[in-house]
């Protein structure tokens, strides 16, 4: 599969779930504005080890893009066995996968 031809079916299925946007969405590239900064006021002002937790983990296979947030999901794409695309919904608390859909191709 072409990449012009995995963009737009990306997008296409980004319009079939389209919801308002929350302070906390990141539903494209580097966050709203595309500059990865993050302007909700509950975002602490700095950032050390001892303060984070990691919640859940999954593993991926290579992929075009970075994880979407929106609402209570997170979506992420892969590769898989270099001939499978995927695309998944999980849950944003748990990581659980909510839906997931794959077509023949392979990252080129």
């Amino acid at each position: 599969m072409s990449s012009r031809l995995f963009f737009s079916l990306v997008i296409a299925l980004s319009g079939l779930f389209n919801s308002p946007l929350h302070a906390t969405d990141w539903s494209q590239w580097r966050g709203p504005k595309r500059d990865g900064f993050v302007s909700d006021s509950s975002f602490p002002e700095s950032l050390s080890a001892q303060s984070l937790t990691q919640v859940w983990k999954i593993p991926l296979g290579p992929g075009y893009s970075g994880p979407i947030i929106s609402g209570d999901r997170v979506f992420v794409t892969e590769t898989i066995d270099e001939k499978t695309e995927v695309v998944r919904a999980l849950n944003r608390a748990t990581g659980k996968q909510i839906w997931k859909q794959e077509w023949p191709g392979a990252l080129s």
